[in-house]
C-alpha cells in the first residue's frame, strides 16, 4: 500500500463528437493524450496499466505539488490547442490523495473511487481539487494559480460531505455550473456512516434496468448489503432532473396495509378524505422520480400496491428491495451476489496489493481501521484476511461484525475463533437494526418467517458440505416425517426465492447446483441437531454419494461417471469418508476407493496421503481395494518428496500380495513397484517376472475376472518399454485398446488409444499415430472426456509439429487453451507447446514468457512437472544469452529428476543435453546418440516435440 496523489480526466461531449465527427475525434484524442501524457511524465507522474474507460485518463505522482502543477499544465495546454473537432476539447479533472493498492501496475482503493466521484462533479475545463490536496498544496501552487473555495458538496456515495476547491488559472475560464452534487438534486437521501466498497459493476448494471425496465426487485439473503446497495443506485440516478429520489423504509412495517401511509409520510402529501391509496396514486401519475421501496419481504401482501404505482404513474420508477420477488409481470429480479473474495489464502503475504483488489478484503479492512486506526495488512496477518473473508462467503454484514472484533483479537486470532461465527460476530454499532446487530439474529429473522416445511428441508440442506444438484437433495432430504410432508422441489424453490439457498449456474451438463452460504448452514446444522435426525441423514447422505459401494470397485465401465462425479462434488465425498470412518468397522470399504486416483489426478497429494493413511489403519488386510490405496499413497508420497517411505509402501504391497498367493494381485503389487526402481535394468527385470506372472492367469479368466488390473498392468509396461524398447511398448499400447473394447469402458479406450498414438510416434510411425488420433472419440466419455479433450489437442499439436504444420498446431493449441480456461484446468501443457512454436519462429524471449507462465499454472507439488519446464527453461535461457539463468534452472530440474530416471527419463536425458550444452557443448555424435534416446513423457502429460526414440 502507497500514499499518492491521484488524477483523473475525462472529455466533457465525447460521445456527440465520436459520434458526428469521428475523424476530427481521432485526431483530435491522439493530440488530447499527448498532451496530457506529456505534461504527466513531464512532472514525475506515471500511469497505471488500466488506463480508465473510453477517454478517460487515470496518473498518480508521488508529489502532491507536481501533481496540480501539471494538471495546471495541462488545463493551459488544452485550452491554447487549435482543435480540429467543431468545438474545442474540454477536459474536467479531479484530484484526490490515498492509499491505493498497486496490482501489477493497476492502482486499486477507496482513493481512486473518491477521486473519479470529486471529477464527476465538475464541467469540461474545470480542476477540483479534494480538501486533503488543499492542504498539502495550498503554500506551494503553480505560478498565476488561485483556489477558490466551493463549499462542501455530498458527492453520490453518501458519506460525509466533501469540501471541494476549485484550480483557477489566469487567462482560463472561471465560471463553471453549479457543480452535480447530490445537493441539486431533491432527494431524502440518508447519510451513510460508511463508504460503499466495490460492486460498481453491478450498480451501474442495476441502473441501466431502471432506466429501461421501470421495476426492479434487488434480492438477496438478510446481511447481503440490499439496502446499502439500493441507496447507492438511486445515489447515482440523483442527477437534479425531474422531481426526485425518495427512500421508504419499511424494515419497521409489518402490516402490508400500512405501506401506503408511508409513502404519504415520505412524499409530505396531505391527508385527504380519498384515502392513502389513491392519494399516492393521483400525486405521482405526474410525477418524474425514483422510489426505494427497501425490506418489502414482510409486507409481501403490498405487491398489489406497487402494481398499481407502475401501471398507473408512468414515469416513476419503483427500486424495490426484498428477500424474494414480488411476482409482478412487469418486474425484474436482480440477485445480488456476495462481495468478490479470495479463493485461498496461500501467497496473499507475498502480494498485499493483488488482496487489496478483492472487495470483501477492501470492506474488513476499512472496518478494521473505523475500530483500530492503527490497523495495516502485513505479510503476517494477510493470509489470515484472506481466509477470514473466504470463510464468510463475502457476505457484507458477516465481514463487518468480524471486523469489529479486532477491537481485542488480532486477524490470526480471530481466524482461529472463526469456526463459531455465529456465537463470535456479534456486537456491531448501536446504530444498526436490531436484526442485524448479531449475524445469528439477522439469520433467525429470516428463519422465522419460513413456513414450518421449508424450515424442515433448510435444517436438513445442512448436511451437505458443498453445492449439492437437485437429486441429490431430494435422496437425502426428501420424504415425508412426523413433523410435516413436503415436495422437495417445491421447498428448494421457495428457499430459493427467499434467498436463503443460491441456485448456481448450471454445469457443463446442465445440471443446476445449488449452495447455503457457511453462516445459514452453521445456523440451520444448530437447528437439526435439536431434532436429533442428523445421524440419519448422514448416513444416507454417505450412502448417496457411495452407492451402497458401486463406485468402490475397480470397474472402468462405472470409471467416467464415478470420477466424473467425485470431481464435482469432492466436498461430499470427503464429508461421506468421515461419516463412515466414524461408524467404523468394515463400513469404509464401501468408500469409493476410484476417490483416491481422482486426488492424484488433480494433485490433491495433501489429501490423498491423509485419508488414505486414514482408510488403511481403519482397515487393515490384504484386500484388493488397501492395495489399490496402497498404490495412491505411495504415488503421492513420492510427488512430494518422500521417495524412501514410498519404496516401503510398495514393498509391503508385493509382501502382502505374495502371501496372498494370487498372480493377479502379484502382478499388480509388481507393477506399482516399477515407479520405484532408477535404473533401466531394474525396470527390465520387473517388467519380465510382471509379464512372467500374469502369464499363469488362464486367458479366458484374465478379461472375465482381472481384465481391470490387466489393463491397469499393460498400461504400466506400456510407458515403462516406450523408455527402453519401442517395439514392446506398440504391443502393449494394441493390448491395452483391446483390453478397454472387451471391458467396454470408453475413458479407458480413448486412454489407450493415446497411449497407441504415443507409442506410434516413438517409432516415428507419425502418418499412423495421426490417423489413430482422428477415430478419437472423446465425446463418448461424457464429461471426464471433455475434461481429456485439451490435453488430446496438445498432443494433436505436438503430431502437427512433427509432420511440419505449424498453422495446424497453433489451431488445435488455441482451441486447447481455450477449452482449459472454460474447464478451470492449467493450460501449462498447451503453453509449452506453444513455446516451440515461439523457439521454431525465433521468437525466444516470447518461448521464455510462454514457459514462465507454464511453470505458474503447473501443479505446485509435482516435482516432475516442474523439472520438465524448468529444463525447458534452461534451453529458452540458452537461446537468449543467459547462461547464469539456464544453469540455475537445469541444475533444478537436474535435482528434482535425480531420483526419477526411469519415470521421467526423457526428462532427465534432455536436461543432461541442456547442460552439456551450456558447458560448453559436447561432439555432434553425442548429440546425435542423445537426442536418439529421447522419449514423451508419461500420459496424461501429453507429448511434447522432441526425438523420438527408436529401438535398432
Amino acid at each position: 500500500m502507497e500514499t499518492l496523489v491521484l488524477v483523473l480526466t475525462d472529455v466533457q461531449g465525447s460521445t456527440r463528437l465520436w459520434r458526428d465527427e469521428p475523424s476530427a475525434m481521432d485526431a483530435a484524442m491522439t493530440r488530447h493524450h499527448e498532451i496530457i501524457h506529456g505534461a504527466v511524465a513531464a512532472h514525475g507522474g506515471f500511469r497505471p496499466v488500466d488506463q480508465g474507460e473510453g477517454d478517460a485518463v487515470f496518473a498518480a505522482f508521488r508529489s502532491p505539488a507536481e501533481a496540480v502543477a501539471a494538471v495546471a499544465s495541462i488545463q493551459r495546454l488544452l485550452h491554447e490547442e487549435p482543435w480540429p473537432t467543431s468545438v474545442p476539447l474540454r477536459v474536467r479533472i479531479g484530484v484526490h490523495v490515498g492509499e491505493v493498492y498497486d496490482r501489477g501496475g493497476n492502482l486499486f482503493g477507496d482513493p481512486v473511487n473518491r477521486c473519479a466521484r470529486l471529477r464527476g462533479l465538475g464541467a469540461g475545463g474545470q480542476t477540483l481539487l479534494s480538501a486533503p490536496v488543499y492542504e498539502l498544496v495550498r503554500d506551494r501552487l503553480p505560478e498565476a494559480a488561485a483556489l477558490v473555495d466551493l463549499g462542501e458538496h455530498r458527492m453520490k456515495d453518501l458519506t460525509r460531505p466533501e469540501h471541494v476547491w476549485q484550480l483557477d488559472l489566469a487567462g482560463l475560464p472561471t465560471d463553471f455550473p453549479p457543480l452535480t452534487s447530490l445537493d441539486r438534486a431533491r432527494h431524502n437521501l440518508p447519510v451513510q456512516p460508511t463508504r460503499f466498497i466495490g460492486r460498481g459493476d453491478e450498480v451501474a448494471q442495476v441502473v441501466d434496468l431502471l432506466k429501461r425496465e421501470r421495476l426492479v426487485t434487488v434480492t438477496g439473503f438478510g446481511g447481503m448489503g440490499k439496502t446499502r446497495f439500493a441507496l447507492q443506485v438511486a445515489a447515482e440516478m440523483a442527477d437534479g432532473d425531474g422531481d426526485g429520489v425518495y427512500f421508504v423504509d419499511l424494515s419497521s412495517v409489518t402490516d402490508p396495509d400500512r405501506v401506503p401511509a408511508e409513502l404519504v409520510a415520505v412524499l409530505g402529501l396531505a391527508e385527504t378524505g380519498q384515502g392513502a391509496v389513491e392519494a399516492v396514486l393521483a400525486h405521482l401519475a405526474s410525477q418524474r422520480m425514483l422510489l426505494v421501496l427497501d425490506n418489502l419481504e414482510q409486507v409481501m401482501r403490498c405487491a398489489d400496491f406497487v402494481g398499481q404505482i407502475y401501471s398507473r404513474c408512468p414515469d416513476v420508477a419503483l427500486l424495490c428491495t426484498s428477500r424474494e420477488a414480488l411476482r409482478l409481470r412487469a418486474e425484474h429480479e436482480f440477485a445480488l451476489a456476495p462481495m468478490t473474495v479470495p479463493l485461498t489464502a496461500e501467497g496473499w503475504g507475498k502480494d498485499l496489493g493483488a488482496l487489496g483488489a478483492y472487495e470483501g478484503v477492501r470492506l474488513f479492512v476499512e472496518r478494521a481501521v473505523a475500530v483500530d486506526k492503527r490497523f495495516v495488512i502485513t505479510n503476517e496477518s494477510a493470509p489470515a484476511v484472506a481466509e477470514i473473508v473466504s470463510r464468510l462467503d463475502g457476505q457484507p454484514l458477516a465481514i463487518e461484525l468480524a471486523a469489529a472484533r479486532l477491537r481485542t483479537l488480532s486477524p490470526q486470532q480471530l481466524l482461529s475463533r472463526l469456526d463459531g461465527a455465529l456465537t463470535l460476530l456479534r456486537g456491531s454499532a448501536r446504530d444498526v437494526p436490531d436484526r442485524h446487530q448479531t449475524l445469528q439474529a439477522t439469520i433467525a429473522w429470516s428463519y422465522d418467517l419460513l413456513a414450518e416445511p421449508e424450515r424442515v428441508l433448510l435444517e436438513r440442506l445442512s448436511v451437505f458440505a458443498g453445492t449439492p444438484e437437485l437429486d441429490a437433495i431430494e435422496a437425502v432430504c426428501g420424504g415425508p416425517d412426523a413433523e410435516s410432508e413436503y415436495d422437495v422441489l417445491d421447498g428448494v424453490t421457495a428457499l430459493v426465492e427467499k434467498s436463503l439457498l443460491r441456485a448456481l449456474e448450471p454445469e457443463l451438463n446442465g445440471s443446476r447446483r445449488f449452495a447455503l452460504l457457511g453462516s445459514i448452514r452453521e445456523f440451520a446444522a444448530a437447528k437439526l441437531a435439536k431434532r436429533m435426525d442428523r445421524p440419519d441423514l448422514e448416513a444416507r447422505h454417505a450412502a448417496y454419494y457411495c452407492h451402497g459401494g458401486q463406485l468402490g470397485r475397480w470397474d472402468s465401465r462405472g470409471e467416467d461417471e464415478a470420477v466424473a462425479r467425485i470431481r464435482q462434488d469432492v466436498a461430499e465425498y470427503r464429508q461421506a469418508f468421515c461419516t463412515l470412518e466414524r461408524r467404523g468397522d468394515d463400513a469404509l470399504l464401501s468408500f469409493p476407493h476410484v476417490y483416491f486416483e481422482h486426488l492424484t489426478r488433480d494433485g490433491l497429494l495433501t489429501e490423498c496421503l491423509d485419508l488414505g493413511q486414514r482408510w488403511l489403519a481403519a482397515l487393515p488386510g490384504m484386500r484388493l481395494e488397501n492395495q489399490i490405496v496402497m498404490h495412491q499413497v505411495a504415488w503421492s508420497k513420492e510427488r512430494v518428496g518422500g521417495a524412501d517411505a514410498a519404496v516401503d509402501l510398495r514393498r509391503q504391497m508385493v509382501a502382502e500380495a505374495e502371501q496372498l498367493g494370487h498372480p493377479a494381485y502379484l502382478a499388480f503389487a509388481l507393477t506399482v513397484m516399477l515407479w520405484g526402481v532408477h535404473t533401466d535394468a531394474e525396470a527390465s527385470a520387473l517388467a519380465a517376472r510382471i509379464e512372467a506372472t500374469m502369464a499363469s492367469l488362464d486367458a479366458a479368466a484374465q478379461v472375465q475376472d482381472f481384465g481391470e488390473l490387466l489393463l491397469h498392468v499393460s498400461s504400466a509396461l506400456c510407458l515403462v518399454y516406450r523408455h527402453t524398447d519401442a517395439r514392446l511398448s506398440l504391443s502393449h499400447s494394441r493390448r491395452c485398446l483391446d483390453l478397454s473394447r472387451q471391458l467396454g469402458g470408453k475413458h479407458t479406450e480413448a486412454m489407450s488409444r493415446l497411449a497407441l498414438v504415443a507409442s506410434l510416434r516413438n517409432l516415428d510411425r507419425i502418418d499412423e499415430a495421426a490417423a489413430v488420433l482422428a477415430d478419437l472419440d472423446l465425446g463418448a466419455c461424457g464429461p471426464l472426456g471433455a475434461s481429456r479433450r485439451p490435453g488430446a489437442l496438445v498432443t494433436a499439436a505436438s503430431i502437427a509439429l512433427h509432420k511440419g504444420d505449424a498453422t495446424g498446431a497453433q489451431e488445435r493449441l488455441d482451441e486447447s487453451v481455450a477449452l482449459g480456461v472454460m474447464l478451470g484446468r492449467p493450460s501449462w501443457e498447451a503453453e509449452l507447446v506453444l513455446a516451440d512454436l515461439e523457439h521454431a519462429g525465433q521468437q525466444h524471449s516470447q518461448a521464455l514468457g510462454r514457459l514462465r507462465a507454464a511453470l505458474d499454472s503447473a501443479p505446485p507439488e509435482d516435482d516432475a512437472t516442474k523439472s520438465r519446464l524448468l529444463w525447458r527453461l534452461g534451453r529458452a535461457h540458452r537461446l537468449l544469452g543467459n547462461p547464469g539463468e539456464a544453469r540455475f534452472a537445469v541444475e533444478e530440474a537436474l535435482e528434482l529428476l535425480k531420483d526419477r530416471q526411469i519415470q521421467h527419463l526423457p526428462d532427465f536425458l534432455a536436461a543432461e543435453l541442456e547442460w552439456t550444452l551450456l558447458e560448453g557443448g559436447p561432439t555432434a555424435e553425442r548429440v546425435t546418440n542423445m537426442r536418439a534416446r529421447l522419449a514423451d513423457g508419461a500420459l496424461p502429460w501429453g507429448l511434447f516435440p522432441v526425438q523420438p526414440a527408436r529401438k535398432a
